[in-house]
């Protein structure tokens, strides 16, 4: 119901490539109908039917950097430069979106567009893929004849990185004398998921003894030129799939001496969570016996305190399990861990995160019945998400919008009968209605959120928030708009109160819709004594259209992290002379992430200039104890000046001080007469001008620089 894209101006038909986008990035980590997929598909669905009752079909022409939409180019810079390049690569010149489409569709159709352009070729095309997977309502129009010259010499690369990767990889593995292509060896690393597709399919003694030959080629013979050898490495064994990614930990203790060696090396190149990551497939396959992949991964980390870090970051990945497979993995690892395992320590870690997790998901499997609820105990249901379920679902059916007239007078009685959890489920369901039933849903909604039930639900949130998935979220910051707007002050007062951090940041976002009006509501929250409060406060000041005044009175916090967050703040408000007031305390600041956040406000950011700032700027300027760089951008603020004191105070500076001069303030005369030359005041002209004119050579002569250097 917002425009989400930006304060560009995007046509309702490219919002949907927008949407795309984002489902996109987010389903190459895990897959289109993964759960925390599930509120991107939602709204790219919604979006496309916004955009199929505007016009049908919605048809894009793409080329290699660009998307046009009946002929007009696309004006949003993640269209142009990933969108249109991802669909251009897999062969996609023309898309066309029919009516009737399906989110279920939808998501097959995006399933097909994330293997690796080389895949969808030699599976016949994303034209054909799509026909033999049923999607009937999204056409493909491929690019015509043979392949372009850029797409021919593409495919004769890969195939020559396959050769030489088959051929080095069995001389490693034999052990052979071998004379490596350098060059080859570099290409094939500097792309990542080339390599890791080469690896699974020409690795023949398996993925991991691939993996590990490719390993110690690049230890052995990778260019630094560009970076490290291990980097490179290390992203090509992120990019692996899954499946893979478990088999090279479940077959490095089988690895031979050299080749164990340099995987150890590769993996050495991993974070601590990216470890975490590459290992958890491991864990999720061989949930039932989870002590093979510990005692490979004993061998990748030897140290038991650097072990159990990772195996709690494995822990947190149990909650993105898919949850057709959740109640197995999470009820297997959970199970209780025999007294004799050698990893005791690590499966009671995994085993009280499981419990964990399927305590937390119980009301999605209860929700969904059937055999995957059969591990978990029957519980109180969840009235607000049946709520939501039932409105979403009757908005496909005729006669839903005598169903939404009479919604506003049934809210009171259900909240009577399921409590404030089943109306913010109802008020979640209207919220996540699209297509041609949303404008009677809308009406609904905001009916429900300005009547009596509007002011009782704002605290019913808290507790909301605090169990709510991705999905859930998306659809309680959509309802917090709206309940918001007549109850500005309540929601500040909560936002204020509220120990819930994710309850803060959904009012933080919600407090805008009502602008300028929240002002008096945000400066005396600003004095709060909880450091984290007066954050959210001074976040929400910079986007309510409160001043850089407002700020004046907490600029001395004493906690750093205010400082920095006012600086941030000060970035997105427009400028005053109190702006530069506070920039300037802060140049000097103990904070190393204060002081330099201040200094790049300084030197690259539009300031007015004021008569209070003109002194302390000149007395920075002519320390010699400060920075040499904090100086010149001192004289470089005094330059912006509208005022006559900034220039004089720049002719002041330029003036010598004493007989012999270092060639060091010579530079910062010349940076003094630059900035003078520069200056938009009325004395700055007539100034710059006597200095030409001066019989101080020093001085002449800088001014003679600074004129010839424009």
């Amino acid at each position: 119901m917002s425009d989400k894209s930006s304060s560009l101006s995007v046509s309702v038909q490219e919002q949907v490539l927008l949407d795309l986008a984002r489902w996109l990035a987010r389903a190459r980590q895990y897959s289109a109908g993964h759960p925390s997929c599930a509120a991107l598909a939602d709204e790219t669905h919604k979006s496309l039917a916004r955009a199929l009752v505007h016009g049908t079909p919605v048809e894009y022409a793409i080329t290699r950097d660009d998307a046009f939409v009946g002929g007009v180019p696309a004006v949003h810079p993640t269209v142009r430069t990933r969108m249109a390049p991802f669909l251009y690569a897999r062969g996609a010149r023309l898309v066309r979106f029919a009516p009737g489409i399906s989110r279920a569709e939808l998501a097959t159709f995006v399933d097909l567009l994330l293997p690796l352009p080389h895949k969808i070729a030699e599976a016949g095309g994303l034209a054909q893929i799509a026909r033999e997977r049923g999607v009937s309502r999204v056409e493909v129009e491929e690019v015509d004849g043979a392949l372009a010259d850029d797409e021919r010499q593409e495919g004769r690369d890969r195939e020559e990185l396959k050769r030489f990767f088959a051929d080095s990889s069995r001389a490693i593995i034999a052990q052979l004398p071998i004379d490596v292509d350098v060059g080859k060896l570099g290409e094939l690393l500097e792309r990542a998921d080339v390599a890791a597709s080469i690896v699974e399919d020409e690795s023949r003694g398996g993925v991991a003894e691939g993996a590990a030959a490719l390993a110690q080629l690049a230890q052995n013979h990778g260019s630094r030129r560009r970076r490290e050898p291990s980097d490179a490495m290390g992203d090509v064994l992120r990019a692996l799939s899954p499946e893979s990614k478990s088999r090279v930990l479940l077959g490095f203790p089988a690895l031979a001496f050299e080749l164990r060696g340099a995987l150890m090396w590769a993996l050495g190149a991993l974070t601590e969570d990216q470890l975490a990551s590459f290992a958890f497939p491991a864990i999720r396959a061989e949930a039932t016996e989870p002590t093979a992949v510990l005692y490979a991964l004993s061998l990748v980390v030897p140290r038991p305190r650097a072990r159990l870090a990772i195996v709690r970051r494995m822990a947190l990945h149990l909650y993105d399990v898919p949850d057709d497979e959740a109640p197995r993995v999470l009820g297997d690892l959970g199970a209780p861990a025999p007294d004799f395992d050698s990893f005791r320590a690590e499966r009671e870690l995994l085993g009280d995160a499981a419990r964990r997790a399927l305590v937390t998901r119980r009301p999605l499997f209860a929700l969904r019945g059937g055999a995957t609820a059969s591990p978990v105990t029957k519980g109180e249901p969840d009235y607000g998400r049946v709520m939501t379920d039932l409105v979403t679902a009757s908005a496909a059916v005729p006669g839903f919008p005598e169903l939404c007239e009479r919604l506003p007078a049934a809210a009171r009685a259900i909240e009577e009968q399921g409590g404030a959890a089943a109306t913010l489920g109802l008020l979640r369901g209207l919220g996540a209605v699209g297509g041609p039933s949303e404008p009677y849903a809308v009406r609904a909604l905001e009916a429900i959120a300005q009547g009596e039930s509007g002011a009782r639900l704002l605290p019913a949130l808290d507790v909301a928030v605090a169990n709510a998935d991705e999905r859930a979220l998306a659809e309680l910051g959509a309802l917090a708009q709206c309940l918001v707007r007549q109850n500005a002050e309540a929601a500040c007062t909560l936002m204020e109160e509220t120990e819930n951090r994710k309850l803060r940041l959904l009012l933080s976002n919600a407090l805008p819709a009502v602008g300028p009006a929240v002002v008096p509501l945000v400066r005396p929250r600003l004095k709060s004594t909880k450091w984290e409060v007066v954050r959210s406060f001074v976040q929400l000041a910079a986007r309510v259209g409160a001043t850089p005044r407002d700020l004046m009175p907490i600029a001395r916090h004493a906690d750093e992290r205010i400082r920095a967050e006012i600086l941030r703040a000060l970035r997105t408000m427009p400028a005053d002379e109190v702006t530069l007031d506070i920039v300037i305390g802060y140049l000097n600041d103990p904070s190393l992430e204060v002081r330099p956040l201040a200094r790049a406000m300084l030197d690259g950011t539009d300031l007015v200039v004021g008569s209070a700032a003109v002194p302390r700027l000149e007395r920075i300027a002519k320390d010699e104890k400060q920075d040499d760089n904090l100086r010149h951008a001192a004289l470089g603020a005094l330059g912006q000046g509208t005022i006559d004191e900034a220039a004089e105070a720049l002719f002041r500076f330029m003036q010598p001080g004493k007989l012999i001069e270092s060639n060091a303030v010579t530079a910062m005369r010349d940076v003094a007469a630059a900035a003078l030359y520069a200056s938009p005041s009325e004395a700055g002209k007539r100034l710059f001008a006597e200095g030409l004119a001066s019989s101080v050579r020093r001085v002449r002569r800088s001014c003679e620089r600074a004129e010839g250097g424009s």
